[in-house]
């Protein structure tokens, strides 16, 4: 399988403000802890922090998880806005 690109730290940095900005503190996600996952393989939370960049990738901090998880691994449970594509590039 091949390695994804590692972004860069402004990338990061803009990811992090696109996601905070559709995503904000409170927003109710599904939490996928596998990926690739099955259609029943998650759980419901609720997000609890700002996101940051952690080793290469964006994580937040979300109900009943300790330390930060990838945004990769969310998906947003009736999102009300999609800033720049943002709902759209969780959970790949």
């Amino acid at each position: 399988m091949p390695r994804r690109k590692q972004k860069t730290p402004e990338q990061l940095q803009e990811y992090a403000e696109r996601f905070l900005e559709a995503a904000p503190v409170g927003t109710a996600v599904r939490y996928y802890p596998v990926l690739p996952c099955g259609e029943d393989d998650f759980e419901d939370s609720e997000i609890r922090s700002a996101p940051w960049s952690l080793g290469g990738e964006t994580v937040v901090m979300i109900n009943g998880r300790r330390g930060g998880v990838s945004v990769r691994h969310l998906a947003l449970i009736n999102p009300k806005k999609d800033i720049n594509g943002v709902a759209g590039l969780i959970r790949r």
